[in-house]
């Protein structure tokens, strides 16, 4: 029985693993006009540090940087791009 689950789990981080791969080959990653790479995370979002953004707002002109007061608190991880943007 414990063998029978084993396998059923192995097979659902399978096509878990299959799926994931699919939908990232279809959402490529995007280079915004500073020079930062967004990763996509989900669904219409693209990650890049600390930053989860719709496409849209990734490829929009208009978005800069992260403001002074977010770079400085330590909960959040910067990139030397976005670190030195600011600076």
């Amino acid at each position: 029985m414990n063998d029978a689950i084993n396998q059923l789990i192995d097979e659902w981080f399978a096509a878990r693993a299959a799926i994931h791969a699919t939908e990232k080959a279809e959402h490529p990653d995007v280079t915004d006009a500073l020079g930062r790479v967004w990763v996509w995370s989900q669904g219409d979002l693209y990650r890049h540090d600390s930053m989860c953004w719709p496409l849209a707002a990734t490829t929009n002109p208009n978005i800069g940087w992260p403001h002074r007061a977010v770079l400085d608190n330590p909960n959040y991880q910067w990139c030397e791009t976005c670190k030195e943007g600011r600076s």
